[in-house]
């Protein structure tokens, strides 16, 4: 029913590559076809997971937070962002060579607002050609407009 860029993308380039980088509307939630040919709606995170967790080991990194905790000096509240400070490159150093293995089961991904939340030697596909960035972009009105009905109707029957 949903023919989403990003899903077809990732699919695409899932065997070819071990790492992605995703960016722009990470927060929002994805529709998921459901085991009964239903709809859910999801965090992309846990769309990939289902899709993909059978088969591959798939890790995710949120650069906000660490141990479960917003960090208050990461790239979206930076000063100057992708310009992280020497603990936020430390980090990124370590996601910068692990991403350098290949043959790996695992697949990285990463999420980010923006590009520039990360350092350009860091997403540059001349400096790391071992990641594929997918964009995330604003779900369409009809995506939308589902949710609000099967959300609003849920609540209705709720009531």
């Amino acid at each position: 029913m949903y023919d989403l860029k990003w899903k077809k993308d990732f699919a695409m380039y899932v065997d070819t590559f071990d790492n992605f980088i995703f960016e722009g509307n990470i927060n929002d939630l994805q529709p998921s076809e459901t085991a009964e040919g239903g709809w859910e709606y999801l965090p992309v995170k846990d769309v990939i997971a289902k899709e993909y967790g059978g088969e591959y080991c798939v890790m995710f990194y949120d650069h906000t937070k660490l141990g479960g905790k917003t960090l208050p000096d990461v790239s979206r509240y930076m000063t100057f962002p992708g310009e992280p400070d020497d603990k936020e490159s430390a980090q990124l150093m370590i996601l910068f060579n692990a991403m350098q293995i290949v043959d790996t089961p695992c697949k990285l991904l990463l999420f980010v607002d923006k590009l520039n939340d990360l350092p350009a030697w860091f997403e540059s596909e001349s400096n790391n050609s071992a990641v594929k960035k997918i964009y995330l972009p604003t779900p369409e009105r009809d995506i939308r407009e589902d949710f609000c009905r099967c959300e609003l109707l849920s609540s209705m029957q709720d009531a």
